[in-house]
């Protein structure tokens, strides 16, 4: 049944209406007047927070120079740092996750390098960002047992999470061993047939991922870092809202919020999930009596939507003067 455009609207308004509602009861449930207390607190302590997402995105774009090893003179680091910005700007404003980020991310790299280079490229560093995502998922959730008196529903539900993030991965690997076989070149109407670029794309992500496994894995590191070094922002988060925890802790709270954010995409912007989610890591995880993680989340947003801002003006500015089509250079695989 397929369904269209129109209705694919309507689910999503759906969506959004009811995850604004439940995310109205959770704030309403903890408190507008805490909240705004929080936040009119927080004062200047919003700047260290705002500027901690630096080390996220640039563990981020790190992964991905890694894999631009060959073309660094073309590719340098400042300029993938930038387009990784832009790309994660504009991914967050897309109708549907990724349809203006990614397409963004091959237009400007494609500035640098050939087009067939970008195209593999961003597909490959997306693969990177999936496996990344797991193992920083999947080792955290594997070792909270060890670290946190986890009993009952929340034992479960973290070894679960662990056990897909792991599974999740090792499928990644199976994938990559398999031999890749050949590929013909594209001729006529198969170059825009969507299952032969498909075909060009795995291929080439297996034959780049076989040939060069450290640089790879050291790229899929990176983007586990990059993951993990996201609890340095709850970090100061709470520590700024005088409820602080430990490093450790923080790492904790990301984690869950970051698997609770995966679990529930199709959530616009997560409305309501996230919120859940660090309750649920605060009190049922950590113990935590008393914290202020409906605010934590609240400031959270308004870290990540200063850097949406800035990463969507400074694509304008890189786009602008430029074609929206790089051309047919290189385009064939």
């Amino acid at each position: 049944m397929k369904i269209s455009a129109l209705q694919q609207q309507i689910l999503k308004v759906t969506v959004t209406l009811l995850g604004i509602f439940g995310l109205h009861l959770i704030l309403k449930d903890f408190g507008y007047q805490k909240i705004y207390a929080d936040l009119r607190g927080l004062g200047w302590g919003f700047f260290p927070v705002a500027l901690s997402f630096f080390l996220p995105f640039g563990l981020l774009a790190l992964s991905w120079w890694v894999l631009l090893q060959d073309h660094r003179q073309r590719a340098p680091f400042p300029y993938l740092f930038f387009v990784s910005l832009v790309a994660n700007a504009w991914n967050n404003i897309g109708p549907v996750s990724k349809s203006l980020g990614e397409p963004t991310r091959v237009l400007l790299l494609s500035d640098r390098v050939p087009i067939r280079l970008a195209v593999k490229n961003t597909f490959l560093f997306n693969l990177i960002q999936a496996m990344g995502t797991l193992t920083a998922f999947g080792l955290g959730a594997l070792v909270a047992p060890f670290l946190f008196p986890l009993k009952g529903a929340p034992l479960w539900i973290t070894l679960a999470s662990a056990a897909f993030c792991i599974g999740g991965n090792l499928l990644c690997i199976y994938w990559i061993i398999q031999k890749t076989g050949k590929i013909s070149r594209s001729k006529g109407k198969r170059l825009r047939s969507t299952r032969h670029w498909l075909k060009w794309i795995s291929h080439q992500i297996r034959k780049y991922a076989r040939a060069n496994p450290k640089r790879y894995f050291l790229s899929v590191t990176l983007a586990a870092s990059a993951r993990l070094s996201e609890g340095l922002v709850f970090f100061l988060i709470f520590a700024a809202l005088g409820t602080p925890l430990t490093m450790l802790e923080s790492i904790a709270v990301d984690v869950g919020r970051g698997i609770a954010d995966n679990a529930f995409f199709f959530i616009p912007y997560q409305l309501g999930s996230r919120e859940i989610s660090l309750i649920f890591v605060t009190e049922s995880v950590l113990q935590k009596a008393e914290t202020s993680a409906v605010s934590a989340s609240l400031i959270f947003r308004l870290g990540e939507i200063s850097w949406i801002l800035f990463g969507f003006f400074l694509g304008v500015w890189l786009l602008k003067g430029r074609s929206l089509f790089p051309g047919k250079k290189n385009l064939q695989p």
